[in-house]
This record gives C-alpha cells, structure tokens and sequence, in this order.
C-alpha cells in the first residue's frame, strides 16, 4: 500500500491517475463486492480443508511445501493446524525448526522429506508446484494446491 498525503491549503489537486484510482476504488470495494469475494474465499477455504480431512481419514500424511506470510493467513483464518498438516518445508534456514504463526505447523527443511520412506500428499502454493516434483528425491503425491489454479 502507497499512501500520498499533503495539506489539503496547499491547493493542489490530485493527479488524473489517483483520481481515476479512487474511482475504480469506489466501484470496485463496494460491501456487497467484498461480502462476495469472502464468500468465495469461505468456499474455497472449506473445500481446502475437507480435502485435507479426507485425506487423513484415508491415513494419508500431509505435508505442506513452502511457509509464505500468506499460507499462514490462509490456515489460521481456515483454522488448519498441525492436526492436518504435519508440517511444511521451507528452505529458508531462517524459518526452519521453528512454527507457522498462530496455527504452529512445524516447519522443517527438505531433509526431512527425503529422511523417509513413507508417501506424503502435499499441498502447495500454485506459484511453486512446478519446481516441487523436481526436488525430491523419493515420490511424492500432490493432494491439492492452494490457492487453487484460475
């Protein structure tokens, strides 16, 4: 977020650009508008999550790959924690041995993943799915990505 601010006695007048984002601003994040788009979120979020409850009482384990600010966002307002996610890999050593805020997830480096025999079904953020299957070494099943591709 950029945010501009100047005394309005100064007598300058926005920019054709702001003026035109403001209005865009005013059409577009109306609360019918924004009701919507929760109820989009709200759906996707609850799929998401009974595909990761399904997947459990299948006695299958889930892995997360990856520990963005906004998988965070996404399991603590979905309330998804550790009871159906295991853990998630990240490979940023500043992030690993410690948890996911709020839903405390464990997270953990790729060793991990490659220090089992067992098959693990993973979710994903959309953005890094396709480098995911080449770096691991034992196979690995992908359950679902989140968010979900458009």
């Amino acid at each position: 977020m950029q945010v501009t601010v100047q005394r309005k006695e100064l007598g300058v007048s926005p920019s054709d650009n702001v003026t035109t984002l403001l209005e865009q601003e005013r059409e577009s994040l109306t609360a019918a508008k924004l009701m919507e788009f929760r109820g989009q979120v709200d759906t996707q979020i609850a799929a998401f999550r009974d595909t990761l409850k399904k997947y459990k009482e299948s006695k299958l384990r889930v892995a997360g790959y990856g520990a963005p600010a906004r998988v965070s966002t996404i399991c603590n307002y979905g309330d998804i924690g550790p009871s159906l996610i295991e853990f998630t890999v990240d490979d940023s050593p500043l992030k690993q041995n410690k948890f996911t805020p709020g839903t405390h997830i464990p997270i953990v480096p790729k060793a991990h993943l490659d220090s089992t025999d067992q098959m693990f079904s993973s979710f994903l953020p959309t953005n890094i799915s396709t480098t995911f299957g080449r770096r691991r070494t034992a196979p690995i099943g992908i359950c679902c990505r989140f968010p979900p591709k458009r």
